[in-house]
């Protein structure tokens, strides 16, 4: 029962979250907008209660996923693809509503890597933030009234209304409006007989956009909208259930009041990989570095708001480690399993490492696994492990 009250009481605190993530307005402030009402704390060393370690960690998680929006809406990474509605759809006991799209092109082409295109089939999941925007009018000519009675799919509970006198309809090329939402549901192959489009998604959307969406006449037969995905929420929600959900966690009292410090140990760097790390880190990335390679029991959190460096450092770690293995009298050759929440993530960290080499010169060897669709593809025809495989089939 306790666990079960404990589930409910996550999945009530997100959805707050994630309703003010709705509420954010598309711009230049959108990580600004998240943040409303939120206090940011300092990261400490040690914390002397769940609810401070929980207080200081959700906003931080919160402004990541905001510069991590406003990212994706400035840089584009993915296309807009053509929707129509099929569905409409009042939840009782929310403060959203749903909308049902229908995909009317599927063939889509990505940019992958630069000066590169493919051909490659866009999917959704149920975490996916949505760029939703809605252009022109179903009737009517660009800068007049329109008149027509708002109306949905057969057998779709909208609330029909005429649009009011004063709402202008827009030019072709503008947008009436735009918006974030948040994929519901999606159905990449549904049943042959559904009307309309040929994958399918339910995308939320805040309640209080109901008036202009009707309005607008945003649901009638014709009326053209915009899809852009933006990002997933899964990676997050995971980073937001650990932190609300320390106290449960057999590591709570490691990381409520860490472990010793490393005082009067060796220092694990030489001299000549110490004074490159100098060059390429600032002090408190080299100190996470230097803390991680001399640990030997226990784990090492690298802790730090979005854009401090996280990832340049982890980069540096498995330098360092690979570089202090060479240095050893055994000799062996060092490896290190590298995991993160997403293949993004991933991705990110791999293609970092096919640039970078040791002291020495020598380049890392770095193998990539992982389902080969989702894989970047400089990755995949470099480092993936069914590329490397084949490359040595063919050499022997």
């Amino acid at each position: 029962a306790r666990a079960e009250e404990r589930r409910r009481h996550l999945r009530s605190q997100w959805e707050l979250l994630e309703h003010q993530l709705l509420l954010t307005t598309v711009g230049d402030r959108v990580e600004e907008q998240m943040l409303q009402g939120m206090e940011l704390h300092e990261v400490k060393d040690r914390y002397p209660t769940e609810d401070t370690y929980v207080q200081t960690y959700v906003p931080l998680i919160w402004a990541e996923i905001g510069a991590s929006l406003q990212r994706a809406v400035t840089e584009q990474e993915y296309p807009q693809e053509q929707l129509v509605v099929v569905g409409y759809n009042e939840p009782r006991v929310s403060r959203t509503l749903h909308l049902d799209f229908g995909f009317q092109e599927r063939a889509i082409l990505r940019p992958l890597a630069k000066d590169q295109r493919t051909e490659k089939m866009l999917y959704y999941t149920e975490m996916d933030v949505v760029l939703l925007c809605f252009g022109g009018r179903a009737t009517g000519q660009a800068g007049q009234a329109s008149t027509r009675q708002a109306s949905g799919p057969p057998g779709w509970p909208l609330p029909g209304r005429p649009a009011s006198p004063d709402v202008q309809t827009q030019p072709d090329t503008a947008d009436a409006f735009q918006f974030f939402g948040r994929v519901v549901k999606y159905q990449p192959n549904p049943p042959l007989d559904k009307a309309r489009g040929s994958p399918r998604a339910r995308v939320m959307i805040p309640r209080h956009l109901r008036e202009a969406v009707v309005r607008s006449n945003a649901l009638g037969d014709k009326a053209r909208w915009r899809v852009q995905k933006l990002l997933s929420l899964s990676p997050s929600y995971q980073t937001f259930k650990a932190v609300v959900t320390i106290g449960s966690s057999p590591l709570f009292a490691s990381l409520m009041g860490g472990w010793p410090p490393l005082l009067g140990a060796p220092n694990p760097l030489n001299p000549k990989l110490k004074a490159w790390l100098h060059t390429q880190f600032n002090q408190s990335q080299v100190d996470a570095i230097e803390a991680a390679v001399g640990r030997h029991e226990g784990l090492t959190l690298i802790r730090g708001p979005p854009g401090t460096g996280k990832t340049r450092t982890i980069v540096g770690l498995l330098v360092a480690l690979c570089d202090s293995q060479a240095q050893r009298p055994e000799g062996r050759a060092i490896r290190i399993l590298v995991c993160t929440p997403s293949n993004t993530a991933t991705d990110e960290i791999a293609l970092r490492l096919m640039d970078t080499r040791l002291l020495s010169g020598q380049p890392l060897n770095v193998v990539r696994t992982g389902v080969a669709e989702k894989v970047h593809l400089k990755v995949r025809e470099s480092i993936y492990i069914d590329t490397l495989i084949n490359r040595r089939t063919q050499e022997s």
